[in-house]
């Protein structure tokens, strides 16, 4: 799968998914962000997780960094150059000094384990409680087990993580994103639910009490994202296999069949706070 961002467009979860393709060489995946003007939490963790895939089955990466200085330098503060560095791809961006963060953002993390993974629901809770304790333990238990979601039922061990607060036309957002390589939502709830294709699967993924396991009690990772988004004036998005799906629309959960396969699965949450 290549990735193109157009001019001046952005790599985040709507210019991943569009700008997303068919690759027109077989042993080769190109990545273009060099016209783009941004790039967000779901463009991160995208770029990681098609690249890891790429790699683990022998294909070539080459990928076009940003002519923009400003963004090479927030992609390196990010530390892609280090996550696409632990795959063998080389990385043109610059060094830069850097200062603590606090909770302003998640570098680009991979994480095996709940152990990794736990640093994105801790900076969730801390970033909410200040503003609502109650939706800031229940995010800090949806994210944690959306995170445990990747690492049991992904069959890649693990995926990638990361957020990033913006002030925006006045108000407060957060924005965070998780991501892996592995077989997708449609294969993992198959094991226990009637899945038809992959929208149906994004679909049933953002409801209470479905779950890889089969265990009612579980699933309530990506729903209670998906419901806390939607309270906050955010939503939430899906992205897995050749389907898309975002909630927080104005008629509820939409569904979008797309022409490209992602390798695995996407989620990207962004909610405002006071």
């Amino acid at each position: 799968m290549d990735i193109r961002v157009r001019p001046g467009g952005s790599l985040d979860g709507n210019g991943a998914i569009t700008g997303a393709s068919v690759s027109a060489d077989p042993d080769v995946i190109s990545i273009d962000i060099s016209a783009a003007a941004f790039v967000d939490p779901f463009g991160l963790v995208t770029l990681a997780a098609v690249t890891e895939e790429a790699t683990r089955s022998g294909l070539g990466v080459n990928v076009s960094w940003p002519r923009g200085t400003d963004l090479r330098r927030y992609l390196a503060r990010m530390h892609v150059a280090d996550a696409l560095g632990s795959l063998g791809v080389t990385c043109q961006l610059p060094e830069v000094n850097e200062n603590p963060s606090g909770d302003r953002f998640l570098e680009l993390t991979r994480f095996e384990g709940s152990d990794r993974g736990s640093e994105l629901a801790e900076k969730v809770y801390n970033i909410l409680s200040v503003d609502d304790l109650d939706d800031a333990k229940t995010l800090y238990s949806c994210v944690s087990e959306a995170i445990g979601n990747v690492t049991e039922h992904s069959e890649v061990g693990g995926g990638w993580a990361a957020l990033q607060q913006y002030r925006r036309e006045g108000r407060n957002e957060v924005v965070f994103a998780v991501a892996d390589s592995g077989v997708g939502l449609r294969r993992t709830l198959s094991r226990h639910h009637s899945v038809n294709d992959d929208a149906q699967a994004v679909r049933l993924a953002a409801q209470f009490g479905i779950s890889g396991t089969g265990d009612q009690a579980r699933g309530r990772g990506i729903a209670g994202i998906a419901e806390k988004a939607r309270e906050r004036g955010g939503y939430m998005r899906l992205w897995s296999g050749r389907a898309e799906g975002l909630t927080g629309a104005p008629k509820g959960f939409l569904r979008v069949k797309r022409a490209v396969t992602y390798p695995g699965t996407v989620l990207s949450a962004t909610l405002s706070y006071n």
